[in-house]
């Protein structure tokens, strides 16, 4: 039964509700002793199955109380009142990622920057032992100002025994006990929808899909049902990022399979991890994006150097000067370095500038050096699955995984050899001429029919 508003939880005075989920319903409150807003989640009646559960429902929001992060959301309090469980958090004013991913799509600084700051959170979480276990767009909250807040840590424990369906994605619940099946289905890592014992890595694999979500605009395993999604889950690779964005680099398409393996060995050990590759690749692309945005110093305005021949005049504020090539040549050395160290305030100063410009120039040669490497390592790491995906006859993720690791390998022998038989050449003659063609591609299904 939902709350009317000025209903009294224990200090706190119910506004209004924001909204409701499988895990309760939340709403907007004025905290009368602070005298400000939070949101309280109320659970449902009757989602506790035990007094065991409802103990470890407050032991794991109070840790979760703990954290202290920009990017966590925080919660205030645990409490009861009536019978009734509550949680006390923090109060937003934004929009989920679901939300903004639903009213635009998102460029790629932008994924970065919001998946950077998850990442952290989850390193946050993890160092003191926390797993979210629900990790979805849904609990990711963007403020007005861009910060981003992940919500519900530790509650994603908190459940009926059964399954219960979410009303924005099918969700599927238990307790968190050996054998048991929790999460939101999309999102779940291959060890979550076979019920065993999570650790940390099982958030890295459900970031991983909200990643590949927001660089593409499509989840990478979602089917018709939920049975289907979790068949995709534990069998299929989901397609590279550069079928559906041209501008996604082959070092965010290393990050995101790694984030995505299916074992977890394979997958990133730590959040940490995870976080340094992506504050790196984020880094690189900035850097690029300043050289291309940058341009040549301005000539100086007091003296302008005109070259002809064998001899040069040197123009000044004052009368023109005739000069040998060699007297010019030594001039002109003499008149540069002054230039630079008048327009840097002497001597000191364009030695400075000096060391700067080498080393921000080494920094970008090292830099390419590593971006290129991790590129080619990466390519090499993905032969090994383009012919598998040959051997399996899908020949569009092959094609399309084969053509983002050619730009590294242009010349790898196992997948010249497969070409042949994973593309195809198509020549279209129209009457008339001109005219545009589309061209859709068509997968079987399970019993090989188009």
């Amino acid at each position: 039964m939902a709350l009317a508003p000025n209903t009294r939880l224990g200090r706190y005075e119910i506004r209004s509700k924001l909204g409701e989920g499988g895990m309760g319903e939340v709403y907007l409150a004025e905290d009368k002793q602070l005298n400000r807003k939070v949101a309280i989640k109320c659970l449902p009646p009757g989602s506790i199955a035990s007094e065991q559960a409802n103990r470890r429902l407050l032991r794991e929001a109070r840790a979760a109380a703990n954290l202290d992060h920009p990017n966590i959301c925080a919660i205030h309090e645990v409490g009861e009142e009536e019978g009734r469980s509550f949680i006390v958090m923090q109060y937003l004013e934004g929009e989920t990622l679901d939300t903004r991913m639903k009213r635009k799509s998102l460029d790629l600084p932008e994924s970065l920057t919001i998946a950077i700051q998850v990442t952290d959170a989850l390193a946050e979480a993890h160092g003191h032992g926390i797993i979210h276990r629900d990790i979805k767009p849904s609990n990711i909250m963007i403020t007005g100002r861009g910060a981003v807040k992940v919500m519900d840590f530790g509650l994603a424990k908190i459940t009926q025994e059964g399954f219960a369906v979410d009303k924005e994605a099918e969700t599927q619940s238990l307790l968190s006990t050996p054998g048991a099946v929790m999460g939101t289905v999309p999102y779940m890592s291959p060890e979550q929808v076979r019920g065993e014992q999570l650790d940390a890595r099982t958030d890295i694999f459900s970031f991983g899909v909200v990643l590949y979500e927001m660089i593409t605009g499509r989840q990478p395993f979602v089917a018709e049902s939920s049975a289907g999604t979790i068949s995709a889950i534990m069998t299929h690779e989901p397609p590279p990022l550069a079928r559906y964005s041209r501008e996604a680099p082959a070092e965010l398409e290393r990050i995101v399979s790694k984030a995505l393996r299916k074992n977890k060995e394979e997958r990133y050990q730590t959040a940490k991890d995870l976080l340094i590759d992506l504050r790196s690749l984020s880094d690189e692309l900035q850097f690029e994006a300043r050289l291309e945005r940058s341009t040549p110093p301005d000539v100086s305005r007091d003296q302008t150097v005109v070259m002809s021949g064998a001899q040069a005049m040197v123009e000044t504020d004052h009368q023109p000067v005739v000069r040998t090539s060699s007297e010019d040549e030594k001039s002109t050395r003499e008149g540069i370095r002054g230039n630079i160290a008048t327009a840097l305030g002497g001597p000191l100063l364009s030695r400075i500038a000096l060391v700067v410009i080498i080393a921000v120039f080494a920094l970008a040669v090292a830099g390419w050096f590593y971006w290129r490497s991790a590129n080619a390592k990466w390519a090499k790491e993905q032969v090994p699955r383009i012919e598998q995906l040959a051997q399996a006859q899908k020949y569009f993720e092959a094609y399309d995984l084969a053509a983002a690791t050619q730009k590294y390998l242009p010349d790898e022998a196992t997948i010249t050899r497969l070409m042949p038989t994973i593309s195809d050449t198509l020549t279209v003659t129209t009457e008339p001429t001109g005219a545009e063609v589309y061209l859709k591609r068509f997968s079987p299904d399970d019993s090989g029919q188009f």
